[in-house]
């Protein structure tokens, strides 16, 4: 059965599911409705570096960028961006596709495509807080490392009350003038009420769309924007299946949406 559109999007009545690791907790959405159905490109123009932005080389000293949109060569973006909004007015101008908890009824599903797609993105989530690890957070992980990032795209699910950003590093000689298309998604939700259906969601028991969100670290923000919003932080991963129905049962009674 076919969740996706062409545009990787989940279509109307199916399921998505959204992993948080350092949780080990699921969040389970039936897509109601897609408000923007028909107009999910956004050519967002240039990546969001402007003029004088400090840039850090690889190796060792900063430069400032030469132009909006422009990252040089060899060089990375010390801070995460947020996508300031193309429009207005919106919840927060800084970052467009931010929602307040009384959007809980709405999530943005967000793929990012960077030209050149050579370009290194990372993203952190909540912003600020750096959620790549290595040997269980042994190594943390940057945009400068030598991997723990992805080139030219990105894929984001916006959880309400949570700031996301996003650092670019541009590892080749050359300067790059950039531009960023997003492929969007703003679903109208709703968490199923069935326990059986979300356990059976979460052992793959039935088609859904999987989301990881990259948060591996326990950090406050995420939690308390999910039981803010939400009334829980999730389900857990339960396989024993009458255990599972009875917490499920629990948190439904908790649940806000």
């Amino acid at each position: 059965m076919k969740v996706t559109d062409s545009y990787n999007l989940v279509l109307e009545g199916n399921l998505l599911l959204v992993h948080m690791p350092a949780l080990e907790k699921v969040l389970v959405f039936r897509i109601l409705d897609r408000e923007n159905k028909g107009n999910e490109v956004i050519n967002y123009g240039p990546l969001p570096i402007s003029s004088g932005d400090t840039l850090n080389y690889l190796e060792t000293g900063t430069t400032t960028a030469p132009a909006d949109g422009v990252i040089v060569g060899l060089t990375y973006t010390p801070e995460a961006y947020l996508l300031s909004s193309l429009v207005s007015p919106v919840v927060d101008s800084n970052d467009m596709f931010y929602l307040s908890e009384d959007q809980k009824d709405i999530l943005f599903h967000l793929h990012l495509y960077i030209t050149p797609d050579i370009l290194r993105i990372l993203t952190e989530y909540p912003k600020g807080k750096p959620q790549q690890y290595f040997q269980k957070g042994k190594v943390t992980l940057y945009i400068h490392s030598d991997f723990g990032w992805r080139r030219g795209y990105q894929e984001t699910i916006r959880i309400p009350k949570v700031y996301v950003g996003y650092r670019f590093c541009n590892d080749t000689n050359l300067d790059f003038y950039t531009f960023l298309k997003i492929v969007y998604a703003e679903y109208r939700v709703e968490i199923p009420k069935d326990p059986e259906l979300i356990w059976n969601a979460i052992m793959g028991k039935v088609p859904a769309y999987r989301h990881v969100l990259p948060y591996v670290s326990r950090e406050p923000t995420l939690p308390t924007a999910l039981r803010d919003v939400y009334g829980i932080e999730g389900f857990p991963v339960i396989w024993e299946k009458e255990k599972a129905l009875e917490e499920y049962k629990r948190l439904l009674e908790e649940v806000k949406l």
